[in-house]
C-alpha cells in the first residue's frame, strides 16, 4: 500500500506539470502560450472538482434510472424461463454479481490505463519513482511487472495519447461509436469510451454500480440467502453460495474510494479541464490573500501597541524580536503580495 501511495504522488506531480504545460491537441504538442503560473494550487482544483463529480454521481440521471428499470424487466423475463425457480434464480443473481465485479475490475484498470496515457512516460517524478524502486527491490521487479516497465533511458517527454493516429482510429472505430459520436475526435478524446462523450459515460456506469451494489446487497440478504438455506440443497451448497456470495459483494465495495477519486482526476484534466474550478481556485486563493492581509495588519498593530517608549538611544529593537516565526513570514507574503499588485 506505500508503493501504491508513491505511485498516486508521482503521477498526481506529473499531471500537474501537463495541466500547468497546457498542451496542444495538434501537433507538434505545444505548450499553451498563456499557461497557469507555477505556483497554482493544482491539489485545491482536484478536491473542487472532486466535489462537483461527486455531486453528479448522487444526482442520479434519468439515463441510469431506464437502464436499472431494461435490468429488471431482463431479469423477470429470465425469471419466467426458468418458471420461477428460486433456487436457480438465486444462483443467476449471483452470477450477474460476479460479472458486475469482472466489469468492475476492467473498468477501474481502464481508468488506470487513462491517466498513464496523459502524462510522458519520461515524467522526471515517474522517473525517480522507478529509479528508487528499482534501487531498493531489484529482484522483485524482475518477478513482478509493475506499471513503468515500458519507461526507456530515452526522454519520452510526450504523453501516451500524441501516439495516438487519428486516421487509423478512426477507420478502426466500432459502428456503435459513429452512430452515437458524430466528428473528429481529438488524440485525447480517443483515450475514453464513446471519445468526448466518455466522461458522461463514466458517470452513468459509476451511478449503475453504486445503486447494483445496494441492489445486490438487500436482495441476498433478504430474500436470495434464506432461499437458499431453506431450499431443499445440501448444506454445503449453501455455504458455497454465501462464501461466493459475500466475496462477490465485498469485491464490488472495496477499492471505491479509488475508483471515484482516480475517475474524477481522468475527468478533469487534458481538454476535459474545468475553466469554473479554475476560476474558483483563484477566488479562494484572492480570499485567502485579503484575509491573511487583515491578520498581518491586526498582528502589526497589536506589536505596536505593546512596543515599550523609544529609549534615549533611540534603539527599541528590531521588530523580528517582537514577532514569532511564522508571524514575520506572514508578513513578508503579504509584503509580496502588494509587490505584485
Amino acid at each position: 500500500e506505500a508503493y501504491e501511495m508513491e505511485v498516486s504522488r508521482a503521477y498526481f506531480r506529473a499531471l500537474r506539470d501537463e495541466f500547468l504545460e497546457d498542451r496542444s491537441t495538434k501537433p507538434p504538442y505545444r505548450a499553451a502560450p498563456k499557461r497557469l503560473k507555477y505556483d497554482f494550487v493544482f491539489g485545491r482544483y482536484l478536491g473542487l472538482c472532486l466535489t462537483r463529480f461527486l455531486a453528479r454521481v448522487v444526482d442520479v440521471t434519468n439515463t441510469t434510472l431506464t437502464l436499472m428499470a431494461v435490468g429488471a424487466v431482463l431479469f423477470f423475463l429470465w425469471s419466467l424461463v426458468l418458471d420461477e425457480n428460486t433456487y436457480y434464480l438465486a444462483w443467476s443473481w449471483l452470477c450477474v454479481g460476479w460479472a458486475h465485479l469482472l466489469f468492475n475490475v476492467y473498468f477501474e484498470q481502464h481508468i488506470l490505463e487513462i491517466r498513464k496515457q496523459l502524462v510522458p512516460e519520461g515524467s522526471p517524478h515517474l522517473v525517480s519513482l522507478v529509479n528508487s524502486f528499482n534501487a531498493t527491490s531489484s529482484s522483485l521487479q524482475q518477478q513482478q511487472k509493475t506499471p513503468f516497465q515500458s519507461i526507456s533511458e530515452k526522454d519520452l517527454t510526450l504523453p501516451g495519447w500524441c501516439s495516438v493516429d487519428l486516421e487509423k482510429y478512426l477507420k478502426g472505430r466500432s459502428k456503435l461509436r459513429n452512430v452515437f459520436v458524430k466528428g473528429t475526435p481529438n488524440r485525447q478524446d480517443t483515450l475514453y469510451w464513446m471519445d468526448r462523450y466518455g466522461p458522461t459515460l463514466y458517470l452513468i456506469i459509476l451511478q449503475s454500480n453504486l445503486i447494483f451494489i445496494g441492489l445486490d446487497f438487500a436482495t441476498q440478504l433478504m430474500f436470495f440467502l434464506p432461499t437458499m438455506y431453506n431450499s431443499e440443497a445440501s448444506r454445503t451448497s449453501f455455504v458455497v453460495y454465501l462464501v461466493l456470495a459475500v466475496l462477490s459483494i465485498s469485491g464490488n465495495m472495496l477499492n471505491k474510494k479509488h475508483l471515484v477519486a482516480n475517475l474524477a482526476v481522468v475527468c478533469s484534466v487534458g481538454s476535459l479541464r474545468n475553466i469554473n474550478a479554475i476560476a474558483d481556485v483563484f477566488q479562494e486563493e484572492k480570499t485567502e490573500n485579503l484575509v491573511r492581509c487583515f491578520l498581518v495588519i491586526y498582528r502589526l498593530h497589536r506589536v505596536a501597541s505593546r512596543s515599550a517608549p523609544v529609549s534615549s538611544k533611540g534603539d527599541d529593537g528590531h521588530y523580528t524580536t517582537k514577532l514569532d516565526p511564522l508571524e514575520i513570514r506572514e508578513v513578508s507574503q503579504t509584503f509580496n503580495n502588494f509587490a505584485c499588485i
